[in-house]
């Protein structure tokens, strides 16, 4: 039986299209706004969005009611029924957020970002608990969902280690790096102290 549902696109595309503004109008006021990291923006709300769309819905408008108990919107058991390309498609999707991370907040530690695909995994999985069992969600929050969607971050990381050993790579991702907050004060603070030199 089929169900009406909230479609995902006019609820995602909007919040993106909001979300990629704000990471423009923030790299612009920082002083760091450029085509590469403008691309790298695009492709952090991309990700983002195919992620909630993937994720969080479909959500369901006419589900039989009732109310069915808690246990049946999470699976507790581990590798219990699941299938082998399941378990790499949930390391695949997340192998780009170990990419991204290192391009957008500075992380070169592998545990910083395995720690970072942990929370983000377990955000997705509390999500989907909540959106099955109070919002009629298509989803369930999985257990192991949460594993291997948390070894795919440190995946992508190695791969953007191994990659940056090339020179040329290595250019192309620091030029395409958000500076950090504490390198852009720096900068202006060199910025200032170099103008008041100038006027003594």
């Amino acid at each position: 039986m089929l169900f009406g549902e909230v479609p995902a696109l006019p609820v995602v595309a909007p919040v993106t299209a909001v979300a990629l503004g704000v990471l423009l109008w923030r790299l612009q006021r920082r002083g760091a706004l450029s085509p590469l990291r403008a691309v790298v923006a695009v492709c952090v709300c991309i990700y983002g969005a195919g992620v909630v769309a993937n994720t969080i819905f479909p959500i369901f408008l006419d589900k039989p009611g009732g109310t069915p108990p808690w246990s049946s919107s999470i699976s507790m058991t581990l590798f219990d029924d699941y299938e082998l390309s399941d378990a790499i498609q949930n390391v695949v999707v997340f192998i780009p957020l170990g990419v991204l991370l290192p391009l957008i907040a500075g992380t070169r530690s592998l545990w910083r970002v395995a720690g970072l695909g942990v929370l983000l995994s377990l955000l997705i999985e509390t999500a989907q608990f909540f959106s099955d069992h109070f919002l009629d969600g298509g989803h369930v929050a999985d257990i192991n969902d949460f594993f291997f969607n948390a070894v795919g971050a440190p995946v992508g990381y190695g791969i953007f280690m191994m990659a940056t050993r090339t020179p040329i790579l290595a250019r192309l991702a620091d030029r395409m790096s958000w500076p950090s907050t504490r390198a852009v004060n720096q900068g202006e603070a060199r910025g200032r102290a170099g103008a008041s030199r100038s006027r003594v």
